[in-house]
């Protein structure tokens, strides 16, 4: 399957459900490259405010991970062609950020371009991320600080 399409075999849509589910196997798989033990939900929880615990000797790390494949095309320029992920959590009703408590890092994934940011939960101060392309079709904005970010986790 051609990674810029993100369509089944018979041109459908992929579903929210399966984008989320494949960032979070392709997060999985990044960490256990990089010499971390993951552990996935097997039963839904809807409780559990974070998708993967990854382990590494003394460490552990809850991560939390958002999907996008789809870009959001505003526009004729460049900059206008952007992801836009929603990154809060559900509490009594309302959409609120995540914070330390809930996990110690959000993952970003934007499956269409293979692109992973690496966030320290206490870094993510709004609600809504969007992920600009540039000129050259490489992710820009302030998330590219974390860009691959990896070792932070460390």
């Amino acid at each position: 399957m051609d990674r810029n399409k993100l369509e089944t075999a018979d041109n459908e849509k992929i579903s929210a459900s399966n984008i989320g589910s494949a960032g979070e196997m392709m997060t999985a798989l990044e960490l256990m490259i990089r010499g971390w033990d993951v552990y996935t939900q097997t039963i839904c929880n809807t409780t559990s405010v974070f998708d993967l615990i990854a382990t590494k000797g003394p460490l552990t790390r809850r991560i939390q991970v958002k999907s996008t494949a789809r870009k959001y095309l505003g526009g004729e320029k460049r900059r206008d062609q952007k992801h836009i992920l929603k990154i809060n959590k559900r509490k009594n009703g309302k959409k609120i950020l995540y914070d330390k408590s809930d996990c110690d890092f959000i993952v970003v994934v934007a499956l269409d371009e293979g692109w992973f940011f690496v966030v320290p939960t206490e870094k993510l101060y709004c609600q809504t991320v969007s992920i600009y392309t540039n000129k050259t079709g490489q992710a820009a904005g302030w998330i590219t600080e974390y860009q691959d970010a990896w070792d932070l986790l460390d």
